[in-house]
Parts: structure tokens; sequence; C-alpha cells
């Protein structure tokens, strides 16, 4: 924009589309390279054991992570503070929603249910090809 290559707001549209076609490959790029400094990983100790080890650890995030966003959606159900907004808990859930029909948790389990069958998968594939002699 300062050098006047970007000269209206179309210009600025096509770059960040341009330059956004490469962004999940650049993530996925910066993620292993953390992933190698954080576990001192070479490719001469990257193992199967090893990959299934980072896998189940992911998983294990993945879950304490949606654990956490259902005790702290719980606790805004719970709090005295925020009950006493209301004249009762059925106003509460008339207004909020019912802790039960929360979208956002609802959402958040479903994504780490995906996630889980997704990692065993891969850890099945890898399991499979560890035994067939091909990894």
């Amino acid at each position: 924009i300062k050098d006047g290559t970007l000269q209206s707001w179309d210009d600025v549209h096509q770059w960040y589309s341009h330059n956004g076609l490469g962004y999940a490959d650049k993530k996925h790029a910066h993620a292993i390279a953390s992933l190698q400094i954080l576990k001192a990983l070479t490719p001469q100790n990257l193992t199967e054991e090893t990959l299934i080890e980072l896998l189940n650890e992911a998983l294990a995030t993945k879950e304490w992570i949606t654990d956490n966003i259902t005790a702290t959606r719980a606790k805004d159900y719970t709090n005295p503070y925020r009950l006493m907004m209301y004249e009762n808990e059925a106003e509460m859930n008339q207004v909020i929603g019912a802790f039960d029909d929360n979208g956002f948790i609802k959402q958040e389990q479903l994504a780490c249910q995906a996630y889980r069958e997704s990692i065993l998968a891969l850890m099945q594939r890898i399991q499979t090809a560890q035994l067939a002699g091909i990894a």
C-alpha cells in the first residue's frame, strides 16, 4: 500500500486471497518446525512409537481443552453472582439457554469426537504399517 503496488480495496483483497492460499501449508510447516524444536526431534529419533506418543499427547490436550470449556461454561450456570441477575433458574435458562443445550459446548464436543476418531484412525494406520514392515 505504501509503495503504491496496491491501489484499491480490490487489490488489497486480491493480495490477501493470493497470499492466503498457502496459509495452511505454512501453518503446518511452522507447527512441525516448532514440534521439532520443543521435542528435540530429528529424522533419526522420530520413530513410529514417538509419533504415537505425540498423537496421544495431542489427543489428551484436545480432550483437556474440551473438558475445560465445559467446566468453564458450567460456572456460568452456578455462579451466585450471575444467578442473582435472574428471578430464578428457570428465568435464567429462558434468557441464556439451558446448559445442556449450549451450542458452543456441543460444537466443541463434536469437534473433539471427530478429532479423536481421526487420531485413532491415524494411529491404527501407523501400527498396521509397523506390523506389515512398511514403516
